[in-house]
């Protein structure tokens, strides 16, 4: 077995486990009973390590690589970036937002606002533009 990563966090070490078993990989957490009694020990003993065989090595490497790379955050439709970031528009929808927030809920209804600017280009858009076009089936 060789190590393919180590991490500091159970939840993320399981999951990276169980998308590398998904995709047909034998992998081994071999800490995780011992920091799971244990969590405080996680820095001395240097994290959950995530082990792989030795011929699926690199190829469990690729796969874990390829998810890491992946973002959730869609693209400028204009400049193809991922720099897209929501936007607060001052004035009454500002207020209620502010004040639905800050003072128990009082507007509970009021919603966010889905104003969005590329920080690239700086193109706006009324909502989060889709990062695949729908297609009718």
């Amino acid at each position: 077995m060789r190590e393919l990563a180590r991490f500091y966090d159970a939840a993320e070490a399981e999951i990276a486990a169980g998308f590398l078993r998904s995709q047909g990989f034998e992998v081994g957490l071999p800490e995780r009973h011992t920091l799971g009694a244990q969590p405080e020990m996680r820095f001395a003993l240097g994290g959950f390590r995530l082990l792989v065989s030795d011929q699926d090595y690199f190829l469990a490497q690729n796969a874990l690589e390829r998810v890491r790379k992946k973002t959730d955050k869609p693209a400028c439709p204009c400049c193809g970036q991922r720099a897209l970031r929501r936007q607060v528009r001052w004035g009454l929808p500002f207020l209620i937002n502010l004040f639905g927030a800050s003072m128990g809920g009082f507007f509970p209804f009021a919603r966010k606002s889905k104003w969005v600017k590329c920080g690239a280009c700086g193109a706006q858009f009324d909502e989060m533009p889709d990062d695949e076009p729908e297609h009718d089936l």
